[in-house]
C-alpha cells in the first residue's frame, strides 16, 4: 500500500460531451477524506459545453487543488486515459468515468487495501437510479467480480503508475474490452483485487441499448474474453 496520507493518487477522468455529469463526479473527489490527490480531466472529441463546464470547475476549485485539464481533439477514450497518464504524478492512478462518483472514503479504502502485491482492481458499483433491475445488475456483476469469476471493470480502473508505463498503457487500437486487454498485461506484475468501497455509476447505457440485450452482450463478451 502507499504512505497514508503522504502518497499521491492520481484520477483521470476522460470526458467525451460530459457537461451533463462531469462535475458532480468531481465533486466526489474534491470531498474525499484521502488528502493526497490531483485529478487530471481530459475532454476529448467534445461537441459540447464539457470544456466550459471543466474550465469552470477548476476557476471554482479550492486553494491549492492540483485539477488539470488537457483537451484532445479525437473522441477516444483509450487515447484520452493515456494522456492523462502521462502527466500523473501519483503512485496509484485510478481511472474513472466521468459519470461515475465515488464514496467519500473510497480513495482513503484504495490507499489502504491496493498494495504492490496487487496490480489491478477495481470497485464495488451501484446505479445512480433505482430500480430494481439496475440493482440485481450490479448485485451480479459485483459478484463475479468480488470471486473473480471475471476480473472486471465498473467504471474505475485502478493501477500503479509505475506498472502501466511498462506495459505501455491501454492500447489505443482497442475499442472494447480496453480495461480487460490491460488487466492481462498487468496480470504478470501481481493479482487483481475487487475493493469493497462504492462507486456510483449512471445507467443511461443500460437504457439506450436495453438492459437485457446489454447485459447478454456483456455475459457474452465475458466468456470469450476471460483467461482460461
Amino acid at each position: 500500500m502507499v504512505n497514508i496520507g503522504k502518497s499521491l493518487i492520481s484520477v483521470i477522468i476522460p470526458a467525451h460531451n460530459e457537461e451533463k455529469y462531469i462535475q458532480k463526479t468531481v465533486e466526489s473527489i474534491l470531498t474525499q477524506t484521502y488528502p493526497q490527490v490531483e485529478i487530471i480531466i481530459v475532454p476529448n472529441g467534445c461537441t459540447d459545453n464539457t470544456h466550459k463546464k471543466v474550465q469552470s470547475i477548476i476557476t471554482k476549485s479550492p486553494p491549492k487543488t492540483r485539477i488539470l485539464s488537457i483537451t484532445q481533439k479525437e473522441a477516444h477514450v483509450s487515447l484520452a486515459r493515456n494522456k492523462g497518464a502521462d502527466v500523473a504524478k501519483g503512485e496509484i492512478l485510478v481511472f474513472l468515468d466521468a459519470d461515475t462518483t465515488l464514496e467519500k472514503n473510497a480513495l482513503f479504502t484504495i490507499a489502504n487495501t491496493f498494495s504492490q502485491e496487487h496490480s489491478s482492481a477495481t470497485l464495488k458499483v451501484a446505479p445512480d437510479t433505482f430500480q430494481v433491475s439496475y440493482a440485481l445488475y450490479c448485485k451480479i456483476k459485483n459478484s463475479i467480480n468480488k470471486t473473480h469469476l471475471y476480473k472486471g471493470i465498473s467504471g474505475v480502473f485502478i493501477c500503479h503508475k509505475k506498472q502501466f508505463s511498462k506495459v505501455g498503457g491501454f492500447d489505443n487500437t482497442l475499442t472494447l474490452k480496453e480495461h480487460n486487454d490491460l488487466r492481462k498485461r498487468l496480470d504478470g506484475f501481481g493479482k487483481y483485487i475487487y475493493i469493497n468501497a462504492l462507486a456510483t455509476t449512471s445507467m443511461r447505457r443500460h437504457v439506450k441499448r436495453g438492459l437485457i440485450k446489454h447485459t447478454a452482450f456483456w455475459l457474452t463478451t465475458m466468456w470469450k474474453k476471460q483467461d482460461t
